[in-house]
């Protein structure tokens, strides 16, 4: 600007006319820095009046505590400087000042400009940028053709496009439901309205939808049309909706079918009438309650409280509209009833009680403070939730809080106004004070964001961890001027934390117990961890092994049964497996060992990883592997040795036979039958040492078999032993089947050969087989066989079926035939004993009982 004067007193009018009207605090400088105007608001910075301070140099009377604001030095800098104009503060009139100097051929003038409102507002469209940034729902800014111009990062995170995506999308990209033509109708509609809410469906960038409730604006900007959206993300909203209205489904669905009680009172409240179903309500009988009133039926207090609500009722006349009361059950519960009753009125409009019904809302009250209490518990958990913001002025020093502010670090909302940063950081654990203020620092001086977590100490001493993101502000010239920032109380999630770490802790050294071997696996059969057992075990280090798979060092033979069950796991038939396989050692060896395999599974039922253990049974399967060869070489002499004695006593026997029949001399024939009654014997104990060896070894099928035939045919056997007179009595029961092999035949054989082999040779051997059916907590099959013989002393039953024990008889044998007797039973799951024919004389015959489980055929 340039002003044609010829001295000062044409350009002190000049201004008077030209600037006398404009806001603002105007000082104009001659060209040798002399005060030639000064208008109304620059006369309050000066001491003196306008005539004593015109004419007069700068330096001489410039107001030294506003020299940052209009002294010579910054007048010069501005002048210098690219800009001519700089905002300044000043502490003393507490207000921002845009302070502006230009240098013409007539002066220089300098302007002082109030921006406090200015400052105000950026600060506050700061505030606001930041709030939509970081609001909680989805904002975003559309052109009338539909493009979007800008998105927060909620709208970012939730519909998975980066925020520039966004802003190059149109608004049918994220909406399927608008089409061109419907959104060029949806814009019209919104110029007229200004604002519309509905619920809608946005599409993120993996195709999903998101239930939304979008709040839509219009509005008009320096001749710009805009569309804002905010859309709030209603999913779970509206999963509880709909399970509140299905609840509400089934409650209307059992009111409906579930009769209300009728009822009638007169004048005096007396029950003249109530319907039958107040028997299943309160476990009375209509005869017990007509004649008494409804608080007969209610708690003191409750009575007291309906008796007069009742009277004034009446007193008005008033219906009765789901009247909820107390009542005492006949079992003295208590229960909820909702009363709706209308008053009865007479032809001749005398009033003469009430008639309505009445319905059981117990269950309903419970659930309403169920409902309650699960309110005020998402309430408690919310508020628990809540983030706080805040704003520190770097000027001033002083901090402004959101109310969750102040209540998450322990005040009233507004308890402390302003507040001083030096306050708030006072309440920082002293050690966790060095990272917070290098975290500031490092912001400011990087010019980016900080995120850092700490802990606060509570005015009552609590400890607890924060969370802390925030971001700086730099004015025109660089400097930082303020930082915006949110905190959040993160002290249960450090909590879990640490109970994270402890339990993986755990978890390292159960995994690291040397005493079997541990791993993880991949589902593509990897080693992923090992210990050292399981390095130890296979020989090789733990380098190696994680550089291969399970697969590859188990043993050929193994693979098709590990890999069908490592299949089914995979496809979730099952989650666990255990066996027994082999693992080929580094050195070439088998090393045996019982596998247990688990897998974790991720949310989608996928598997994640498996749990191994190895329990190194190599030793036992070693010890197992010899004791087999060594019982399959023990069978091997067994058979030769009963095969070949058994050949050598049938040639004895032959020749000894055919002796005896050439022999005329009867004391040489007794001689003779010696022999043959040894090698018999012999012949008899290899036999049973077979059998024994079959019952072992299982080698005979398991049948049901009928053991009145079995006992049937002995009957007929061994009534016609020689030498012998022998009488056998057979009692039967119909259906004795059990279950057994042919062995079964030598059990009862052995028997009856006991009771014939050790009877008197003087008098006949009588023997009594009974048989029957026994019933209780299992059907047996019970089998008692008698006889007249010398009887067992009681000293000598209980040894009777051990191995090689006999009692004092003169019989031949190697006591092999009751021990076969009880192994034989044992393995049909039987049970056998002795004891006195006659109970308590011994010597009057024994009798030998068998029980069998019965089954059915």
């Amino acid at each position: 600007m340039a002003f044609a004067m010829k001295g000062s007193g044409e350009l002190r009018a000049f201004i008077d006319g030209f600037l006398g009207s404009v806001p603002g605090a105007f000082i104009v400088l001659d060209k040798e820095w002399r005060l030639v105007y000064l208008n109304s608001d620059a006369l309050r910075l000066f001491t003196g009046n306008n005539e004593s301070l015109i004419g007069r140099p700068l330096e001489e009377v410039y107001p030294r505590r506003f020299s940052h604001l209009i002294s010579p030095q910054t007048i010069r800098g501005l002048l210098e400087g690219k800009e001519n104009t700089d905002d300044r503060y000043s502490n003393d009139f507490r207000k921002w000042f845009r302070i502006s100097a230009y240098s013409t051929d007539s002066g220089i003038f300098i302007r002082l400009e109030d921006i406090t409102l200015e400052k105000a507002a950026n600060r506050s469209r700061i505030i606001n940028q930041f709030s939509v940034d970081r609001a909680g729902d989805m904002i975003l800014w559309f052109k009338p053709n539909g493009h979007i111009i800008y998105a927060n990062e909620t709208s970012s995170k939730s519909l998975k496009f980066d925020r520039r995506e966004l802003a190059s999308m149109m608004v049918t990209d994220i909406d399927p439901s608008f089409t061109d033509n419907k959104w060029a109708a949806f814009v019209e509609d919104l110029r007229t309205r200004d604002s519309v809410v509905y619920e809608s469906s946005l599409r993120a960038s993996n195709r999903s939808f998101i239930q939304v409730e979008v709040s839509w604006n219009y509005m008009v900007y320096y001749g710009e049309e805009y569309l804002i959206a905010s859309a709030r993300d209603i999913t779970e909203r509206k999963r509880a909706e709909k399970a509140l209205r299905e609840s509400e489904e089934k409650y209307r669905v059992l009111v409906e079918n579930v009769n209300d009680i009728v009822w009638q009172i007169d004048e005096k409240f007396v029950y003249t009438y109530i319907s039958p179903q107040i028997y299943d309500a309160w476990g009375y009988t209509p005869e017990e309650v007509v004649g008494k009133t409804p608080m007969d039926f209610m708690p003191p207090d409750e009575a007291e409280q309906v008796s007069k609500s009742l009277e004034d009722v009446a007193r008005k006349r008033d219906k009765l509209f789901m009247y909820e009361n107390q009542h005492i059950r006949k079992d003295g519960r208590i229960m909820y009833m909702e009363v709706s009753g209308q008053p009865i009125i007479d032809e001749n409009g005398v009033y003469r009680g009430y008639r309505g019904v009445a319905r059981d809302i117990t269950e309903r009250k419970h659930t309403e403070v169920a409902l309650q209490k699960s309110e005020a518990s998402l309430a408690r958990a919310q508020f628990l939730a809540h983030i706080g913001n805040w704003s520190w002025d770097l000027g001033t020093n002083e901090l402004e809080y959101s109310d969750e502010c102040y209540r998450l670090l322990g005040y009233k909302p507004g308890e402390i106004k302003p507040v001083p940063f030096d306050f708030f950081t006072s309440h920082i654990h002293p050690d966790d004070k060095g990272s917070f203020f290098n975290a500031i620092r490092e912001s400011i001086q990087d010019v980016k964001p900080f995120s850092i977590d700490f802990r606060l100490v509570k005015p009552d001493g609590t400890i607890v961890y924060m969370h802390d993101d925030g971001e700086v502000q730099y004015d025109a010239w660089g400097k930082p001027v303020r930082m915006f920032g949110t905190v959040q109380d993160i002290t249960e999630h450090k909590r879990a934390e640490e109970a994270l770490r402890e339990s993986e802790e755990k978890f390292r050294k159960f995994f690291d117990i040397p005493l079997i071997g541990a791993a993880i696996t991949s589902p593509e059969k990897r080693f992923i961890l090992v210990n050292d057992k399981l390095c130890e075990m296979f020989g090789y280090s733990r380098e190696e092994l994680l550089k291969t798979s399970w697969d590859k060092i188990t043993s050929p033979e193994d693979m098709p049964r590990n890999l069908d069950a490592f299949k089914r796991l995979m496809s979730g038939e099952i989650d666990t497996y255990t066996f027994e396989k082999r693992f080929i050692h580094k050195n070439g060896s088998i090393v045996y060992v019982l596998l247990s395999v688990e897998c974790i599974r991720r949310e989608d039922g996928t598997v994640d990883y498996l749990i191994s253990n190895y329990n190194d049974i190599t030793k036992r399967k070693h010890a197992e592997i010899a004791l087999q060869e060594a019982k399959n070489q023990a069978e091997i002499y067994l058979d030769l040795m009963g095969h070949d004695i058994n050949n050598l006593n049938q040639i004895a026997l032959g020749y000894l036979e055919l002796a005896n029949d050439q022999l005329k001399d009867d004391k040489v024939r007794e001689l003779i039958s010696k022999p043959v009654e040894v090698i018999t014997s012999s012949s008899n104990l290899i036999e049973n040492v077979r059998k024994l060896q079959k019952s072992r070894t299982h080698g005979l099928r398991i049948e049901a078999i009928d053991l009145n035939d079995v006992l049937s045919r002995l009957k007929t056997h061994y009534s016609k032993v020689p030498d012998k007179e022998v009488h056998i009595e057979l009692t039967s029961s119909p259906n004795a089947f059990i279950m057994a092999n042919g062995l079964i035949n030598d059990v009862f054989s052995n028997l009856i050969i006991n009771a014939i082999k050790h009877s008197n040779n003087a008098k006949p051997v009588n023997i009594c087989i009974r048989l029957e059916r026994v019933t209780g907590v299992k059907e047996l099959i019970k089998v008692a066989i008698e006889d007249n013989g010398p009887g067992i002393p009681d000293e000598i039953k209980n040894k009777l079926f051990t191995r090689f024990q006999r009692g004092n008889t003169k019989a031949t044998g190697k006591g092999l035939g009751l021990y076969l007797v009880k192994t034989l039973l044992d393995d049909f799951h039987g049970k056998v004993w002795a004891e006195d024919r006659v109970q308590g004389d011994y010597t009057r015959g024994s009798r030998f009982v068998v029980t069998l489980p019965a089954v059915e055929k």
